[in-house]
């Protein structure tokens, strides 16, 4: 019995000091890893990393070009996911690397991180905006009538910032232009508030000059304002400083307005009818005359009328020559035998130049200053001296900085070291 009584008395103890002992802490498992919560791993079908692929048809959406350097744009996404929810259930933001979908941000002429690209549900873009703000966002979701929208200004698609799609296929022109460039803005200026004259087919591009290095090489446009006229196949059709809206007409086949006659034929036009007159009102002064001295003064009065009208004609021809001429300054162009050909019959000069080398760049800019002291239609070519070995054996170029004179009919003249003066004895 005692045995008993010791028997549980001793369980009692034991449960007591059981209970006593504290409890140890979960030791945590070395196989568990904290995830750190990021955009990729969020699950937001709102605001989705974009990686490759086509993109869903029918549905509105905005592509937001982000770049991990980005402070902006680091920021902005976190707004974003902090006020999410103020966007529709059927909104769909997209993530997009700004320094990896290269060929994404030249179809839609992105040319800033932090940019957002609006697109309806037609795949139209409506808008391209930087950083815009949430409730934008929203706003561009919720309204409906952004897509029922009629039809906008018929020649919105005249003038468009440049991306490799819209020059593919049809005729372009592409205008390098400068922000500060005050004769890019009044050449830009002039076009937007003519568009309506272009035909339909018309497409003018707008290209940075400053951010587009490959283009600017690919077409040797060493100059802001240049526009660079395309035909179907990519092919340089030809190249103009500010042209004017006429030139830009014509190359994409529209109608130019006749010009007027000059004020020194009209002048002229004026003065001549006063003298016929004067025979008239003589003729009718005279004295009584016989049928034979009638023959005799008409005879004598139509060759009279014939020999005064061809003295006005040429000089409406002659007026006309010299407006046309004076449209085309003197210009200087990266060498291609397009443009080569193009100057057969006429005197131009080869400039052979180097990148690498500080005379060529020192003779360059002399070059670029002085087109406005010469001759209207001169031509010299900027001729890679690395590039074009065939033409340097052509012409017997052996150093560059070396100026070779085309004469019209073909001769030449190569002059290692040439210098302004030659330039301008050659043109002059």
């Amino acid at each position: 019995m005692r045995y008993f009584s010791f028997l549980i008395l001793g369980l009692m103890v034991s449960l007591v000091l059981t209970g006593c002992v504290p409890k140890k802490d979960k030791v945590p498992d070395e196989t568990e890893t904290t995830v750190e919560e990021t955009v990729e791993n969020k699950t937001n079908e709102k605001y989705q990393v974009y990686e490759g692929g086509d993109f869903p048809e029918g549905k509105k959406m905005v592509l937001f070009f982000h770049a991990d350097w980005c402070p902006t744009c680091r920021n902005w996404e976190t707004k974003l996911l902090e006020k999410v929810d103020i966007l529709p259930e059927e909104a769909l933001v997209y993530k997009v690397d700004y320094d990896k979908e290269l060929e994404l941000r030249a179809k839609h002429g992105v040319t800033k991180q932090s940019s957002a690209v609006f697109v309806d549900s037609s795949g139209k873009v409506r808008k391209i905006s930087k950083d815009p703000s949430v409730e934008a966002l929203a706003h561009f979701f919720n309204q409906v009538e952004i897509v029922e929208k009629p039809e906008l200004d018929p020649d919105r698609d005249k003038y468009l910032s440049y991306s490799p799609a819209r020059a593919e296929g049809q005729k372009v022109a592409l205008f390098f232009h400068a922000d500060w460039c005050a004769t890019c803005r009044k050449w830009e200026e002039d076009l937007k508030s003519q568009l309506s004259k272009l035909p339909e087919n018309a497409r003018v591009l707008k290209v940075d000059y400053d951010n587009a290095k490959e283009l600017v090489k690919d077409y040797g446009v060493t100059k802001q304002s240049t526009v660079v006229f395309l035909d179907e196949k990519g092919n340089v059709a030809k190249k103009l400083m500010d042209p004017s809206l006429d030139k830009v007409i014509e190359f994409f086949g529209g109608k130019v307005e006749k010009k007027k006659e000059t004020k020194e034929v009209e002048k002229k036009k004026k003065v001549k009818e006063p003298e016929v007159k004067e025979k008239e009102s003589t003729s009718d002064n005279t004295d009584p005359i016989n049928d034979d001295e009638k023959d005799s003064v008409v005879e004598e009065s139509a060759k009279e009328e014939k020999t005064e009208e061809p003295e006005v004609a040429p000089e409406i021809e002659d007026s006309i020559e010299l407006e046309s001429e004076a449209v085309a300054p003197a210009r200087y162009e990266a060498y291609s035998a397009g443009a080569v050909k193009a100057e057969e019959g006429k005197k131009y000069i080869l400039n052979f130049s180097a990148s690498w080398c500080p005379n060529c760049r020192k003779l360059n800019s002399e070059i670029e200053g002085m087109l406005g002291s010469l001759a209207d239609g001169t031509v010299i070519f900027k001729t890679d001296y690395d590039q074009y070995t065939d033409l340097k054996k052509q012409y017997g170029v052996t150093q560059q900085t070396t100026l070779v004179f085309v004469n019209a009919d073909g001769s030449f003249e190569t002059k290692p070291g040439g210098t302004l003066d030659d330039i301008k004895a050659f043109f002059n």
